[in-house]
């Protein structure tokens, strides 16, 4: 099954908010379960992010490992 952008304004996952891609791999509920135990991750939602250049500033900023940033989001895309 692949993930995609709906055309309806609510996240089919969690049915809150809109789902914009940053919202599908960062900021729904519905991933703190996956986001809480990759490693360095932990505190993901303490940071206000706009859009996918915000968060990759923020966490470059904060020394994150991006490339595990980016495999996860990946794996919850597909």
């Amino acid at each position: 099954m692949r993930r995609k952008i709906l055309m309806e304004d609510k996240c089919e996952q969690c049915g809150l908010e809109s789902e914009t891609a940053i919202h599908a791999v960062w900021e729904c509920a519905m991933l703190d379960e996956i986001w809480e135990v990759v490693p360095g991750f932990e505190d993901q939602r303490q940071y206000a992010i706009s859009n996918t250049r915000n968060l990759i500033s923020v966490l470059q900023k904060k020394r994150k490992n991006l490339e595990l940033m980016a495999m996860v989001m990946w794996t919850i895309w597909y």
